[in-house]
């Protein structure tokens, strides 16, 4: 990635999430009990875009390997935002709107497109966020690939099937008759 991009990419992200809080902040009364949930998502999304474009300006971020050890997910706590598409919007009116259409400007951006395509972390960071503002999804990442088939019998055959073997017997005897 270029690297005299990512700062310019970080900066103008932050000057459509700032504004974004701004809002979010000042129509408490509208927002009611999601303002603080809210607020906190979204600075916490502007937090996590800048250290991600920080890590991919120094050429320093590593994507996280999904985990194979079989462990439960990490318990999170659920988000009770409402769930349909452009809920913000039809919330903050039309000066959400006006964020939205920017941060649509960003996402049609070549380079922004290929970041996203090449970081899947950033756009795990901003598919929430476009859902709220009533933008097109972003791509999902690729699923994972399933496991390679076992390496071929090094003899060109494939090794005979074991069968479990019965328990070892004593060898019956007939009945002695009785006399």
């Amino acid at each position: 990635m270029n690297s005299t991009f990512a700062p310019n990419l970080a900066d103008r992200l932050g000057a459509i999430l700032a504004p974004l809080l701004i809002l979010v902040a000042a129509r408490f009364r509208t927002l009611g009990p999601l303002t603080v949930p809210l607020w906190r998502h979204l600075a916490r999304a502007q937090q996590r875009l800048a250290c991600l474009i920080a890590l991919l300006a120094a050429g320093r971020y590593r994507p996280r390997l999904r985990d194979q050890s079989g462990r439960p997910a990490r318990p999170t706590v659920p988000h009770h935002f409402p769930r349909h598409h452009a809920w913000l919007i039809r919330a903050l009116g039309s000066e959400a709107a006006i964020h939205a259409a920017r941060l649509q400007t960003i996402l049609a951006d070549p380079a922004t497109a290929n970041l996203l395509a090449t970081t899947p972390a950033a756009a795990r960071i901003l598919r929430p966020l476009c859902h709220m503002l009533g933008l097109p999804p972003l791509p999902k990442p690729p699923a994972p690939r399933q496991a390679a088939p076992p390496p071929p019998h090094p003899h060109g055959r494939a090794p005979r099937a074991k069968t479990p073997r019965p328990a070892s017997r004593a060898p019956t005897q007939p009945p002695t008759p009785k006399s």
